[in-house]
């Protein structure tokens, strides 16, 4: 099975799209041996894909620049963005940002259980193997800093 999802948004001159899509799949066999003795076998995989791409625009008569430039930020890495904060007393505040960041996960996992009964008792065997990748782009964490005085 998968799932696809496509989202625009707007913030003044910054516009954001969301592209998210998942899929799954489970399968396996489950064996009744004899009236005591049955085995349940699954394999299952999921994969997800989230991409967050916002660029600025000529939205109202906006002239979109290079922010990394405007802020003497160095280009030489691609996970530095600039992301002004502007706050104007009495109106309020907005985050103006170009960047694009990714996300992917994905899991495989098997199951196998093995079951015996024996009059009013039974007993489950089994084992539960799960793997994980999620890389995420830029791999850096974010920090901020706020300046509300001149010291």
């Amino acid at each position: 099975m998968t799932i696809a999802n496509v989202s625009n948004t707007r913030l003044l001159s910054s516009e954001s799209k969301n592209e998210l899509s998942a899929t799954t799949y489970t399968a396996g066999p489950t064996n009744q041996f004899t009236n005591t003795l049955s085995n349940e076998l699954r394999f299952g995989y999921a994969s997800s894909d989230s991409v967050n791409r916002t660029s600025l625009d000529t939205f109202g008569g906006a002239q979109p620049t290079n922010l990394t430039a405007a802020f003497a930020i160095p280009s030489s890495s691609d996970n530095i963005q600039a992301i002004p904060y502007f706050s104007v007393a009495g109106v309020g505040t907005s985050f103006i940002y170009h960047f694009t960041v990714n996300n992917h996960l994905s899991q495989q996992n098997l199951t196998d259980t093995f079951e015996i009964s024996t009059g009013n008792h039974s007993v489950k065997l089994g084992i539960d193997y799960r793997h994980f990748t999620s890389p995420l782009n830029p791999a850096v964490v974010t920090s901020y800093a706020y300046f509300y005085t001149r010291q």
